[in-house]
Order: C-alpha cells, then structure tokens, then sequence
C-alpha cells in the first residue's frame, strides 16, 4: 500500500481518538464553498475553501480541520485533501490560503520563494495559521473548542512551527514537514499545547537522526 495511503490512515485513526465527530457512521456528501478572509497583520486577501459534509444539522457542531497545503497553495491537492477529511469524518475542513490571493505558484522558484518568506518570518506564519482558524471558530456549524491542523510538506512544516511556538490548537499532524528545519535553532522552553502526530518516511535522507531525537525531546518538554 502506498505511504501516503497508509499515513491517511493513522491521521484518519488518530483524529478518530483526539478529534471526535458526531458522526462516523459513513462517507458523506460535502458542499464545497470558497471564502474569503483578511489576516489582519498585513492586510492581506486569503482565499480558501470549506467542505461541509450535508448531513450537518442546523444548530450542529462537528470537530474543525485547518488543511496546510505543500508549496503548491491552496490548489487541487489540498482541496481533495479537505475533501476527504470532510466524507470520511465528517468534519468541517477549512482548506487554508497562506500565500495570499489564491496564490498558485507554477515554478520551481515560485515555490521556493514563497516557502522562504514563511518558514522565516514565523510571526507572519503564525498570523495566516490563526486567520485560518478563525474562520472555523466564526463558523456555526464549528465546535471552536475542537479544531485541528493537517498539514503537507511545507504545511507540515509551519503546522508544527505553530505548535512549536506554543500556541493553541486540539492536535497538529504534519505529513513530511521538515524536522531538520529546527535543528539549527534553539528550541523554545514552552510546552507544546497541541497533540503532535508527525508522518515522515523512515528512510527519507531530509531529516538527520539527531533532527529527530532533538524534537522528540523538545515535544515532551
């Protein structure tokens, strides 16, 4: 079975645990919805997507999942990713724009530049990763008490920067964040508030085994 399969299924078995929804009986129906937002610490347009699933009552609250997208942006990948969280458990999935105005970096270099100005700017990542929670938390069909980063790659690797800094979310899973991105830095000394599931393969040469011992370490601080 495919790696990327298997890791959808220990974030689909984790989330069961430490995100519960009211309704996991089956695969729902969504309706998908563009929504536009502004992060207040620039100004900026974002503009992402929500999959609701249709079974959702009127005065009902299920669990909110934020999708960090790879370098690519809030394109067709990250979309079928808040799809699927949104049929197989039910939740309500808020697929995050962080590059601003849609942004779909087509290049190589696009991606990279992108990518640089958020892993080095935290306090510009942090704000585009609370904006985005927001927008679940402002939502009625949203429990604000239960909401949850996924991220992929690049998004993975902000999702745990965000956890990282200590800032509050129910649980954090990164799918290929870049653990190596934290060696050269020192740690912070606060605790990491959300539950911390990291997908990352085995054999992948981007992360040392030191890079992994130092955040096992930093994680139960």
């Amino acid at each position: 079975m495919p790696s990327l399969c298997l890791g959808m299924m220990w974030a689909a078995a984790v989330l069961a645990l430490w995100l519960p929804s009211s309704c996991l009986t089956s695969a729902a129906d969504v309706t998908i919805t563009q929504v536009n937002y502004t992060d207040t610490h620039d100004d900026t347009l974002l503009m992402g997507f929500v999959a609701k699933p249709d079974s959702l009552g009127g005065d009902e609250k299920r669990p909110g999942l934020v999708i960090l997208p790879p370098w690519h942006g809030v394109g067709q990948y990250a979309q079928e990713r808040m799809s699927s969280f949104a049929q197989e458990g039910n939740y309500v999935v808020l697929a995050a724009d962080i590059f601003g105005n849609g942004a779909l970096p087509e290049t190589t270099e696009d991606r990279v530049a992108q990518v640089t100005i958020y892993r080095s700017n935290l306090d510009l990542t942090i704000s585009r990763i609370e904006s985005a929670i927001n927008v679940l938390k402002n939502d009625p069909h949203v429990d604000p008490t239960r909401i949850a980063l996924v991220g992929y790659c690049f998004g993975g690797t902000i999702g745990l920067m965000y956890a990282m800094a200590g800032h509050d979310a129910s649980a954090v899973i990164a799918f290929h964040g870049s653990i190596s991105y934290f060696s050269d830095k020192e740690l912070p000394s606060v605790p990491v508030v959300p539950k911390v599931l990291i997908l990352s393969g085995g054999e992948d040469t981007q992360d040392s085994t030191k890079s992994v011992i130092d955040m096992e370490g930093a994680l139960n601080h």
